[in-house]
């Protein structure tokens, strides 16, 4: 019996054998290649999300439980709670949906105060309706 991940590479090399075959029937060459390589980049996006998929699935710390991820979500500062979304999208949608971890913000806006306008747009979306605890400090330039 195949191993999982042998199975996936075969799976992968029929397709873009499959693939690179097909292209060889339009005329226009070049539209068959970057028909081709669009192809080729989806199988192998999918293949590496699978991958990752099932890697993420066996990590204990990938998966905690939601609100223990939230408590420890609850320590860090802003920039840290973005950053804790970004690393699996269980996280994202934990830390995303959790509107209690948005609603005290402390923000300090320095060189790059412009962004902000819309983020804060983000930010007070994702308190949900809960009471807000804003704290703003502009740092000198």
């Amino acid at each position: 019996m195949a191993t999982p991940i042998r199975a996936d590479e075969d799976a992968l090399r029929t397709a873009v054998r499959n693939i690179i075959c097909s292209a060889y029937a339009p005329t226009d060459l070049h539209d068959a290649f970057e028909r081709t390589r669009a192809k080729i980049l989806a199988l192998v996006t999918e293949a590496l999300q699978s991958v990752a998929g099932d890697l993420n699935r066996s990590n204990a710390v990938v998966t905690l439980p939601p609100e223990l991820l939230c408590c420890v979500a609850n320590y860090l500062p802003l920039d840290g709670r973005v950053r804790v979304a970004l690393v699996c999208r269980y996280w994202r949608s934990t830390i995303l949906a959790a509107s209690s971890l948005w609603s005290s913000l402390d923000i300090e806006l320095g060189t790059r105060a412009h962004i902000w306008s819309a983020a804060l747009d983000a930010l007070f979306a994702r308190s949900a309706g809960q009471p807000l605890s804003l704290e703003l400090r502009v740092a000198p330039r």
